[in-house]
């Protein structure tokens, strides 16, 4: 028996993904595998190494690293990189420290500050934009070029093109008329990543000096560059943006949908009057029939007193209550009335006056109606509104050829009938237009059911024509129709790969005006969503581990402590005896969460009360400048902690003056010195409140100082009043 010994290499490092070792997660090796543009390099012992090896290791390396960010983060701004104005140069500006990512998945690092010469950009923008007719305007050149030499005119009229030749001979350029394009003043600040290869060493064994061509670069430096350019609006690349795309022509779609309503809820109709017709050529009219021709009047009567809208959806309930109370009159002619009680029998021909009343009145007006709708109906609602109307119009059901569906309150013509195969034609090329190659689909049977269908032709059959199978095409397309829709939304879910047309990262745009940056605008950036920026953006979230830092690490002592449920329920509400917890529950365990979150730049108590203050004067403010009323955006503080004893004295300004509303004008003078003496002292009593004991005296005697003169106003009111009441009996 021939035995083979095989040897292994213990590595350090323990169980990985595409390890060597016996572990479960090591990659299996198989005959084939699909190329996914990534080779790892292999080494093993006894190898000879090149620098193609080398560099494929690097290459890899670097490879997935770029795919990591370019696939797990995306392009753009991850942090800093804000920009601002030059405090010396009104034609640069100043860049600051900052990471960002383009769209291959490079690093831009900015390690420190860069002052970026807005004007030099400008001209190079110039430069680069169709010569002198490019988006930017020139900003002063140094170095203005010479004019190009002018080509004499022929002295005969001969084709311009046999000075084609000489004029290229002579290396002029012939400017073209320049476009009227408009000023622009506004461009955008671009990053973007650059490589330049350095550190030149001559290659061993070689005896020349370094020379051109000889020395190689070891070094790969990664770098960046400023690039300005005209703003553009980019196209959005989103979940909405694509179903929109997936859905195609969005007015097509439109007219589909709303022809595929209809469709649908005549659908159920015509496959139940269909039903009963074959059943038998004479209906019965029942008290059913009655109470349902009494609804359709009732719903006819609210319709013509509603108010008279331009709403397809409620012009299209009056035309469905006129061809439900027509069809229950066709109904009653058509049938025997052998059927019905003699309870409803008595007065049906009263009953049937009535609805026929309404009738004439809901006919002219679905008319009136529907010929102002606007937007304008599609060809199949047009084409139901007129046929409402025709069999409103009609009296003699028996000759008509439909008056068996009429019998059964369905609404069909001839006419109807070809604005109903035509809907369906319509719809069928709405969902083939999106089944194309290039739009991937999950519904594979899709096209097939839809090119498969037969479509009924118009104008055949007997007293039903094709009402049965339009009621088989409308099911199939309408579910093809949702079908589509429904894979567009699901298609779209999974995010596609974002393409790489521009690696250039966009970190603000600047506003121009005479070669001078008048403005800066950093959030027309592209932000990356990391975790520093999502804790940065919503600082709940470190309340939120400060919270849990006291729950795990904090009561955990008050829980070694209590002795019941009770006392640790006092335990958190109160304070303990040696005055090392001052923990209340509900709003002051945020604040102190967030207080503890912030460290030393957290703001103190008296702060954090005076920011919605702050607040308030900062909203009266804005809603003065736009003539908003103030008591809109007023901000209620809550009552303000008690102030430290070495604090100083909160500054007190008086209140406004309320109108005192006082009929005589001797008395509005000390009616409006009244009211600012209560709203002062309204004021002072509330100041007391937060304030120390230290200021409490000082207070008080203002207190008692508003109080006399409130007396002495109050005794000076009386004494007007009186004098008042004297004059107007003198004046009786």
């Amino acid at each position: 028996m021939k035995t083979t010994s095989t040897s292994t290499i213990q590595r350090r490092g323990g169980c990985g993904c595409g390890g060597a070792s016996g572990c479960s997660c090591a990659m299996p090796s198989c005959g084939t595998c699909d190329d996914q543009g990534f080779a790892r390099p292999r080494f093993f012992a006894g190898q000879l190494l090149t620098e193609d090896d080398l560099q494929a290791l690097t290459d890899y390396l670097a490879g997935k690293n770029r795919l990591h960010n370019r696939m797990l983060f995306g392009d753009g701004v991850v942090c800093g990189l804000n920009v601002a104005c030059s405090p010396c140069d009104d034609g640069k500006v100043m860049v600051q420290p900052g990471y960002a990512l383009d769209c291959c998945g490079n690093d831009i690092v900015v390690s420190c500050a860069q002052t970026v010469d807005v004007k030099a950009l400008l001209r190079k923008l110039q430069d680069e934009s169709f010569g002198p007719y490019g988006c930017a305007a020139p900003c002063g050149d140094p170095k203005p070029k010479a004019p190009a030499p002018e080509v004499p005119p022929p002295a005969s009229a001969v084709d311009a093109s046999s000075y084609a030749a000489p004029r290229e001979k002579m290396n002029v350029t012939i400017p073209a008329q320049a476009p009227a394009l408009p000023q622009r003043d506004r461009y955008c600040l671009y990053l973007r990543y650059c490589e330049q290869r350095t550190d030149l060493v001559s290659p061993y064994g070689a005896s020349a000096p370094c020379g051109p061509g000889e020395c190689q670069p070891t070094r790969v430096r990664e770098g960046y560059s400023f690039e300005l350019r005209c703003r553009q609006d980019e196209p959005a690349s989103d979940i909405v943006s694509a179903v929109v795309a997936c859905f195609g022509d969005i007015a097509k779609l439109d007219r589909a949908t709303a022809d595929s309503a209809v469709l649908q809820k005549q659908a159920k109709r015509l496959a139940a009057a269909v039903e009963l017709a074959e059943a038998t050529d004479t209906p019965k009219f029942t008290s059913r029939d009655v109470d349902r021709m009494m609804r359709a009047r009732a719903t006819l009567q609210s319709w013509l007193g509603g108010v008279s809208d331009k709403d397809v959806e409620r012009v299209m309930i009056g035309a469905d209550g006129i061809g439900e109370a027509a069809g229950m009159i066709a109904r009653y002619r058509l049938s025997d009335g052998s059927a019905l009680e003699e309870p409803w029998a008595q007065n049906l021909e009263q009953e049937i006056a009535s609805t026929d009343s309404v009738l004439k009145q809901a006919a002219p007006e679905l008319a009136k109606r529907g010929s102002s709708l606007d937007p304008q109906p599609t060809p199949l609602q047009g084409a139901y509104l007129d046929a409402a109307g025709q069999i409103a119009a009609t009296t003699d059901f028996s000759a008509a050829r439909y008056g068996r569906l009429w019998a059964e309150g369905v609404v069909y013509t001839e006419k109807l009938e070809s604005a109903y195969v035509t809907a369906l034609e319509g719809l069928r090329r709405t969902v083939l237009s999106c089944a194309v190659p290039d739009r991937p689909t999950a519904d594979c049977r899709l096209p097939k059911d839809v090119a498969s269908l037969r479509l009924p032709m118009p104008g055949r059959g007997g007293k039903l024509g094709a009402a049965k199978e339009i009621e088989t095409a409308v099911v199939v397309l309408v579910g093809a129709l949702l079908r589509m829709l429904l894979d567009c939304v699901c298609q779209a879910i999974t995010p596609p790969c974002a393409p790489c047309d521009d690696s250039a990262v966009l970190i603000a745009c600047l506003d121009v005006e005479d070669c001078r940056v008048t403005g800066i605008c950093n959030t027309e950036r592209k932000l990356v969503l990391t975790g520093p920026a999502a804790r940065y953006w919503f600082p709940p979230i470190g309340w939120f581990g400060e919270l849990l830092e006291l729950l795990c690490c904090t009561l955990r002592d008050g829980i070694a402590d209590a002795t019941s449920f009770r006392a640790l329920a006092s335990w958190l509400g109160g304070a303990s005896k040696d005055g090392g917890y001052q923990l209340d529950l509900g709003a002051r365990h945020a604040v102190w969460a967030a207080q503890s979150y912030y460290g030393r730049n957290a703001p103190s108590d008296r702060e954090l009360y005076r920011l919605p203050n702050v607040l308030s004067q900062f909203a009266s403010a804005a809603a003065y400048r736009m003539d908003v009323p103030t008591d809109a955006g007023k901000v209620y503080a809550p009552s303000a902690p008690q102030e430290p004893a070495n604090a100083p004295p909160p500054d007190v300004q008086p209140a406004p003056a309320r109108p005192h509303a006082m009929a005589p004008e001797m008395a509005e003078a000390a009616g409006g010195e009244l009211a600012v003496a209560i709203d002062d002292i309204k004021g002072a009593q509330e100041r007391l409140r937060g304030t120390s004991e230290k200021f409490q005296t000082k207070t008080k005697q203002q207190l008692d100082a508003l109080t006399k003169r409130i007396a002495e106003l109050d005794r000076e009111m009386k004494t007007l009043q009186k004098e008042l009441a004297d004059v107007a009996r003198g004046r009786s």
